[in-house]
């Protein structure tokens, strides 16, 4: 079988239903890795929505599988990258931290997929003080609650991570993850505004990673489809949540 890393990159917000509520003020919360507790797209979701987004291909049974076989492509979940965060000077910056990346590292690793990406495992490595982010700009400034430190040697962009990169300590990046946007929806029924509720949702900008496992029949039909579209994951698609960018980051390997 052959393997790909492929990032996933927000272009609205969105919302991949956990199922579950916290019992408090939040009554749907976006899937989460019950490991990291970081949001993520279970690898179910990330095919259904790839599924759909193919709906109609002369490729969708040989991929995903139909009543007569289980489809010649693996679908693993979908890891948490990097994440949007705010600031007092500028509109936001892509929030990340060593642990997050190491683990990126390491799946690659794992898959015997690629080498390089020199920024990213020099990021890995690299000690954070707790209670500060270090981020490529001279001038002080505040990331959401915390204190900006400058370091030289944080990139100012990576083509996985975006623009204007924060480097957070992994228990200050737990604490933003942990602590995503909710947003308030309701339902109307005869022109009344009925059923409020509060949905948990991962902003736009964030970026994913997952590896995609796949043999040598349609590859390049089905590679051509996803990174030429825009894939639609989750729910509320019909106020544009969900709108994501898909790309390949590293050569296939192929294991025989």
């Amino acid at each position: 079988m052959n393997y790909k890393a492929c990032l996933i990159r927000l272009l609205t917000n969105m919302h991949v239903g956990g199922g579950d509520s916290n019992f408090g003020v939040v009554d749907k919360l976006v899937q989460r890795d019950p490991v990291t507790n970081y949001p993520t797209v279970f690898s179910s979701s990330l095919k259904g929505a790839l599924k759909e987004y193919c709906n109609g291909e002369s490729f969708v049974s040989d991929v995903f599988g139909d009543n007569d076989n289980a489809g010649n492509y693996r679908f693993f979940a979908a890891n948490l990258l990097a994440l949007p965060a705010r600031s007092n000077k500028k509109s936001f910056f892509m929030a990340t931290a060593p642990s997050v990346l190491k683990e990126f590292m390491g799946t690659l690793t794992t898959f015997g997929i690629g080498n390089g990406f020199d920024d990213i495992q020099k990021l890995a490595k690299k000690p954070v003080d707790k209670g500060k982010v270090f981020v490529n700009h001279s001038e002080p400034m505040r990331i959401e609650d915390w204190g900006s430190i400058h370091d030289a040697e944080i990139p100012t962009s990576n083509p996985l991570l975006g623009n204007n990169i924060a480097l957070f300590h992994e228990d200050d990046f737990k604490e933003l993850a942990n602590n995503l946007p909710v947003i308030a929806r309701n339902h109307l029924e005869n022109g009344q505004s009925t059923n409020l509720w509060y949905e948990e949702i991962v902003p736009r900008e964030s970026r994913f990673y997952f590896i995609l496992g796949f043999g040598e029949s349609n590859h390049d039909e089905f590679e051509t489809k996803i990174r030429k579209g825009i894939v639609q994951i989750g729910g509320n698609a019909s106020i544009g949540y969900g709108f994501t960018k898909i790309e390949k980051i590293v050569q296939e390997i192929d294991h025989e």
